[in-house]
């Protein structure tokens, strides 16, 4: 089941853990995210989800930002994507991947 944040549905963190969630396209999805953010320092990622991205990208040393609109995930921020709390350009790379 669902739960709300605001107006937003938000999946509950169980979603995440599930033997299903990562799969092959899953992974290849993450493999990507972690190409684009590889060598472009510091990193936003929005909607965090396992946290599988965050560990890689923090493995390589890079200084990273995690958001989420789900505190229970454990992200630096907790908030919307429609109200970011950075100036403009504050970060060179931002992935938001699967958040919509």
């Amino acid at each position: 089941m669902s739960s709300r944040a605001g107006s937003r549905i938000q999946v509950p963190p169980e979603h995440y853990t599930a033997r299903s969630y990562i799969g092959p396209s899953r992974e290849a999805s993450f493999r990507i995210q972690e190409a684009l953010a590889s060598d472009r320092d510091p990193v936003l990622e929005i909607g965090i989800g396992p946290g599988v991205l965050s560990q890689r990208l923090r493995a390589k040393g890079l200084r990273l930002v995690t958001m989420d609109i789900d505190r229970r995930l454990g992200p630096d921020l907790a908030g919307s994507i429609t109200h970011l709390p950075f100036r403009d350009r504050a970060f060179p790379t931002v992935v938001a991947f699967e958040v919509l």
